[in-house]
């Protein structure tokens, strides 16, 4: 499983605490036509809608919740939720993973 810990590692500029990477570094390199499986963490008291651009992914499950298995670009991670979500890049690139809430 492949592990995204704190849904947000950057605001305003600032890293957050604990955040060990800096805004442009990769989380990981993913390989093509492989599958891996994404673990969202919310940590904050905020919910966050979790977006990769170019890629869509599978909704499995959510330590809060019943979801429903969409495939999506876009996942909203509650407070203090766990959302875990399926992958499977079918071509090479970079892939970017924001917030879309737009102050961050």
């Amino acid at each position: 499983m492949r592990r995204f810990i704190g849904c947000i590692l950057r605001m305003n500029k600032r890293a957050w605490q604990g955040a060990e990477r800096g805004p442009l570094d990769p989380v990981d390199v993913l390989k093509r036509d492989k599958s891996y499986v994404f673990e969202f963490i919310n940590r904050t008291p905020h919910a966050h809608p979790i977006h990769i651009h170019g890629m869509t992914f599978q909704l499995l499950k959510s330590n809060k919740r019943q979801l429903a298995p969409w495939w999506t670009d876009t996942a909203l991670v509650l407070p203090d939720e766990r959302v875990q979500v399926a992958v499977r890049p079918d071509y090479e690139g970079d892939w970017l993973m924001h917030c879309h809430i737009i102050e961050h």
